[in-house]
């Protein structure tokens, strides 16, 4: 070997000997800073380590060390002695790694030290595997001692690699609790070494709370159902596996950007044990197709997966919960209800009391609530988990999102969408034929969609006979000359037929006239005209004005659309998120809400849905409303285009 490569070959190991003695630091409390930075230089220089080890390895090979130091110990000592630290000091880091193993999920410097031990001593501990253990035990005990000796919270930022440890336990954050239980208990715990990564600083899943780590608790059961040791070990859901948020990356977005949710589906080990479960089922807010569908999966999940008989029903959502108003499901009760629309529970708009509801659950011993609603059901599910996080109550909630707008964040799949789209069709179809069968004839259609387009762009596209698509997102003016009504009036006398589809929530993007607000209803939503009534008035004195004959037919679908029952499409879709909202209420998980993305069922913590970073929103860009002007050839309805253009450039800087 030559001094070149010896001189490398030192300073290598003194770096990794100061790694080493930082570890040590930490421990004794030797360093007083209140912030560790686990950035990206410090990733980078982990992986140079890495790249470095092996050409140690690669050099020690070259003069045949390995084969002298299985004979004589002392030799291998003598290759560190431009170290200043001893053999002795280093031999407790070595742990018998097998080749191949990554450090990713662990803050520990220490384990450095094992992988270069690995790497030069590999030959020499083979003898008992044994060893390995005992040295696991003495890493976890390190760990603890940091855990009892200094409070801090850390927070993750994904993206960055961040992690900041604070030692002001003022500042202590629930949302940030670490896993107490210890790695020496729970050995082969799949769920624990899951719990484990999460909790790491260097995770990138978006982390989900679970009970283990909210209520704080140091030793659990190993739970598995007899089913489950029945099953596949590939039928579960193990350490980081996860979904990403999009499907489509590029300069624009790149993949290290992306969201990374939290894969649902069964764990091989349990948080709850199955007769000790006491769930609750509710639906709050509006009907949506599918409603039924999910109400009989949560209740059959339980009892033929996991054995959990204690399953009730409150009537009328949250008043029901408050009035103690509860039945039983598990009498077969729920057996066929999927087969019908609407509720078999009953919905109630509004009703939400906090400490009533939470008093009503500690006094019932519900410990799994499971909550069927759209974004108000979702943030009042959020204030419930920071209750009981922070009095640490044994209940974990879950969300099973609905909207028959199909604006809910995130989900790619929804609750009744596709149900709402198919029924909504039919009543434009109808329209269609209706203005066939008169000359100048009109049909209007009015659709769900308060906040959001959806169901009429999607409509519109499906049926491929839509002339006219009015919807939220997109400002349109009723006068002028290129206002809706001249539009119309141009279009019936040249092709004597129409079809307009108008969503309910169109009335606020209405310019050129003001529409007054009717109130509220109990959840907060404002309420307007109906704008399709609106439409119809005006449609037909503009064109008595400008002496064009029209006959216009209205047809106003919104409450047939949402009353029937859920298409086979949406039963599929309705079944999967209830069996995974029970999949994960029985690992621990709580604060979630059961989303689809990209066909796959992930948990979403209810503070990403209810954060308002994920606007689930037609835009002018997106492909899908790009299809429908191609087929509608519809203009933009704006007078003054190119001033309100130059408008919204400026309030998307001011953003």
């Amino acid at each position: 070997m030559s001094n070149r490569q010896e001189q490398k070959i030192s300073s290598i190991i003194q770096l990794i000997t100061i790694l080493i003695s930082i570890r040590r630091r930490i421990i004794n409390q030797q360093i007083n800073q209140h912030e560790l930075f686990l950035n990206k230089s410090v990733i980078g220089l982990l992986l140079l380590t890495k790249s470095l080890i092996r050409y140690i390895h690669t050099a020690f090979n070259k003069i045949n060390l390995e084969k002298k130091a299985i004979k004589n110990k002392n030799k291998l000592k003598s290759t560190f002695k431009s170290s200043k630290h001893k053999w002795d000091f280093i031999q407790p880091y070595f742990i018998d790694l097998k080749q191949g193993i990554v450090l990713t999920g662990s803050i520990s410097f220490g384990v450095i030290g094992s992988i270069v031990a690995n790497l030069v001593y590999k030959n020499i501990e083979k003898k008992k595997k044994k060893d390995q253990v005992e040295y696991d035990g003495f890493l976890a005990e390190q760990e603890d001692v940091i855990e009892e000796e200094i409070d801090f919270k850390y927070r993750v930022s994904s993206r960055k690699k961040t992690a900041t440890i604070h030692t002001d336990p003022e500042n202590l954050n629930i949302d940030r609790q670490r896993l107490k239980v210890s790695a020496k208990i729970h050995i082969d715990n799949h769920l624990i070494e899951e719990l484990r990564f999460l909790d790491s600083p260097i995770c990138e899943i978006e982390r989900v709370h679970n009970l283990i780590i909210d209520r704080g608790l140091t030793q659990i059961d190993d739970i598995v159902t007899k089913k489950a040791e029945s099953m596949p070990k590939g039928a579960f859901i193990f350490t980081n596996t996860f979904i990403l948020n999009k499907v489509e990356y590029g300069p624009t977005c790149m993949i290290q950007s992306a969201k990374r949710w939290l894969r649902a589906g069964p764990r091989y080990h349990l948080y709850f044990q199955p007769q000790e479960v006491k769930a609750l089922v509710l639906s709050v807010g509006s009907i949506v197709p599918g409603i039924n569908v999910v109400i009989r999966e949560i209740v059959r999940a339980l009892n033929n997966n996991y054995g959990a008989n204690q399953v009730f029903g409150a009537r009328f959502g949250y008043k029901g919960v408050i009035e103690e108003n509860f039945i039983d499901l598990s009498k077969n009760l729920a057996e066929n209800v999927h087969s019908t629309g609407g509720s078999f529970l009953g919905v109630c708009r509004g009703g939400f009391n906090l400490h009533l509801i939470l008093k009503v659950l500690i006094k019932h011993g519900f410990n799994q609530l499971y909550i069927i609603g759209g974004d108000g059901a979702m943030r009042s599910a959020q204030a419930l988990l920071i209750e009981i996080s922070k009095k640490k109550h044994n209940i974990a909630i879950c969300v099973i999102p609905k909207s028959v707008q199909g604006d809910i964040p995130i989900a790619e799949e929804q609750m009744g969408f596709q149900t709402t789209i198919e029924e909504t069709a039919k009543a434009v179809e109808a329209g269609f034929v209706e203005s066939q069968s008169h000359e100048y004839g009109i049909g209007l259609i009015r659709c769900f969609g308060r906040n959001a387009g959806f169901v009429a762009s999607h409509v519109a596209e499906a049926t491929g006979c839509v002339d006219v698509v009015l919807v939220p997102e997109f400002q349109w003016d009723l006068y002028g000359e290129k206002g809706v009504l001249e539009y119309i009036r141009s279009q019936i006398k040249i092709k004597k037929h129409l079809i307009i589809i108008v969503s309910e929530g169109s009335v606020n993007s209405l310019r050129d006239v003001h529409l007054p607000e009717l109130g509220e209803d109990e959840s907060g939503n404002k309420i307007y005209i109906n704008i399709g009534e609106f439409l119809k008035d005006k449609i037909i004195q503009y064109c008595e004005d400008k002496k064009q004959p029209i006959i216009i037919k209205f047809i106003d679908p919104l409450y047939i659309t949402r009353a029937c029952r859920a298409n086979p499409h949406d039963t599929k879709v309705c079944s999967q998120m209830a069996q995974n909202a029970v999949h994960g209420c029985m690992a621990g998980f709580t604060g979630f809400a059961v989303v689809i993305v990209h066909h796959k069922t992930a948990f979403v913590p209810l503070s990403e849905m209810v954060s308002g970073n994920y606007e689930n929103k037609l835009v002018p860009h997106n492909r899908h409303w790009q299809r429908v002007l191609s087929q509608t050839l519809q203009p933009s309805f704006i007078n003054n285009e190119e001033e309100h253009l130059k408008q919204q450039e400026q309030e998307n800087k001011a953003l």
